[in-house]
């Protein structure tokens, strides 16, 4: 997984301040609400780590922010450099408030809700990290109609527009919160901001690379998993998945610290030392990990 692509910098958005998972957000931010066996913040982080990001821009309310800080520092204990911005609203634009961030580079962005799991999903995110120019997106086929925008395709599977699902009545194919955005996003955003103001979505600016033609769809199979975890019956759904997942099949989801190993961040050395900071069955995991990664490179 050490392949090398064209997004080293990566974007988690706190896109809404949690209110529909009330009273847990209460207490503390969305991103930290537990996902079984850690935060919901790990699962986006370990995707951006995955694409090959190793600068990452965590955007959200100050008072996310600072459980945030205790919990990933500025990121070097996983090879990463974090930082961290505030919006002074919630529906501010993000890419105005992180345009020095992004200094004209291609970045990836995902949404700090989001849970993805497959081995394809895997492959489409190494691949489509490849692609220097243009915007990327990610869909997965709805069976109920639920709220979210879609992408339609020609008869030739062409994408041609981008509408809400409870309007379309041609397509199911939801468009999942993790983007990949060449260099020319903050212009793009840019001019979509100062003729909208504040009410720029993702879908606007997805929709501006369509309209220029440089917009690549990437359709999940049925064999790639997506949570959208924005209310406490999905959370539940995706803590069940998970658990259900690691215990079948022995491999950890959303283990921020094993990504940074696997993309080559730390050593199995420096791995080794993380798994020390508990005692639990998470902790245990990366202790094998990286005792399992030594004695095979002892061997050889």
């Amino acid at each position: 997984m050490n392949g090398q692509g064209y997004f080293k910098k990566g974007i988690i958005l706190a896109q809404s301040a949690g209110t529909r998972l009330y009273p847990v957000t209460a207490a503390f931010g969305k991103s930290l609400v537990p996902i079984y066996d850690k935060p919901m913040i790990y699962y986006p982080l370990s995707v951006l780590i995955m694409a090959g990001v190793r600068e990452v821009l965590i955007i959200s309310t100050s008072e996310d922010i600072r459980g945030l800080q205790q919990l990933l520092a500025d990121g070097a204990k996983l090879g990463l450099r974090i930082d961290y911005a505030t919006r002074s609203t919630i529906r501010a634009n993000a890419f105005q408030v992180g345009r020095k961030f992004l200094c004209d580079e291609n970045v990836a962005l995902i949404l700090t809700d989001q849970l993805f799991y497959g081995a394809r999903f895997e492959l489409a995110v190494l691949q489509a990290a490849l692609r220097p120019d243009g915007a990327t997106i990610f869909t997965k086929g709805l069976v109920a109609r639920r709220p979210y925008d879609v992408v339609e395709f020609d008869p030739s599977g062409n994408p041609i527009s981008i509408v809400s699902n409870l309007v379309s009545t041609r397509s199911s194919a939801a468009i999942a919160g993790f983007y990949l955005f060449d260099r020319h996003l903050p212009q793009i955003a840019a001019d979509l901001h100062s003729r909208r103001g504040d009410r720029v979505t993702l879908s606007d600016i997805s929709r501006a690379y369509l309209d220029r033609g440089g917009l690549q769809v990437v359709q999940l199979d049925t064999e790639s998993a997506w949570f959208d975890i924005g209310t406490h019956e999905v959370q539940l759904s995706a803590a069940v998945f998970v658990e259900m997942m690691q215990n079948e099949r022995g491999r950890n989801i959303g283990c921020v610290e094993e990504a940074a190993f696997l993309r080559g961040l730390i050593t199995a050395e420096q791995l080794l030392e993380l798994s020390a900071w508990g005692g639990n069955d998470y902790c245990r995991y990366l202790r094998r990990v990286a005792l399992s990664a030594i004695s095979r490179s002892r061997e050889s």
